[in-house]
């Protein structure tokens, strides 16, 4: 499908989305790198157990959500009842209101290892709206990438990968230098202290085991 290589998905380089998915009637959200896997197949990596994994399972459906928008990344992890939604054409999870790009999709099958699944999914329909493009910034990208960061802590801890762990934090910090450094917009410094501060918090077992 030439529509996703116009959307950013390739071969070679996980394209940062976020993930609906929905079962009886719940849905969730969570960022997720996807890629392709060939032209007409896209798949993600996730980690056991979570809230994504058991939706997919349920009802073997997803949108991924397109967006560049850090505080859309921001509200899925942190602040997920404030996420708007709107119906989806094709599949039962609902789309993210804001976002720029909608990608539903069918899973096809799910590899289980035994950290992880790998899910993939065949699209249904994609949209997306067309928008003048944006001059770069190094805050905003920081932000999302931390974001990333954060959203592996909770399973490293659980399988407690502590030295991987103070690696994420230490990264974390790094997205933390770039954006103070890059930007006096409160709402973006705000929301990477609201990370860092996450991030220490899940973290806690294995700093107090390090002591």
């Amino acid at each position: 499908m030439v529509i996703l290589e116009i959307l950013g998905f390739n071969k070679d380089t996980y394209s940062e989305v976020i993930v609906t998915t929905s079962c009886n009637g719940k849905v969730n959200a969570a960022p997720i790198g996807v890629r392709m896997f060939n032209d007409r197949t896209l798949y993600f990596k996730i980690y056991r157990p979570s809230t994504t994994y058991e939706y997919i399972a349920c009802s073997r459906e997803c949108v991924l959500n397109i967006t560049s928008n850090p505080r859309l990344f921001y509200t899925s992890i942190f602040d997920k009842e404030k996420l708007k939604f709107k119906r989806s054409f094709r599949v039962s999870p609902p789309r993210i209101i804001g976002a720029n790009g909608y990608v539903e999709c069918k899973v096809s099958s799910v590899e289980d290892f035994e950290e992880y699944s790998i899910v993939y999914c065949n699209p249904v329909h994609v949209e997306y709206e067309s928008q003048p493009p944006n001059a770069f910034n190094r805050a905003e990208p920081a932000i999302i990438e931390a974001l990333i960061h954060y959203s592996r802590i909770i399973p490293f801890v659980r399988k407690g990968w502590c030295n991987e762990v103070k690696h994420l934090l230490e990264r974390i910090e790094f997205c933390r230098y770039i954006v103070e450094h890059s930007t006096c917009n409160s709402e973006l410094l705000e929301m990477m202290d609201g990370i860092r501060v996450k991030a220490y918090e899940a973290s806690a077992t294995c700093l107090e085991d390090n002591r």
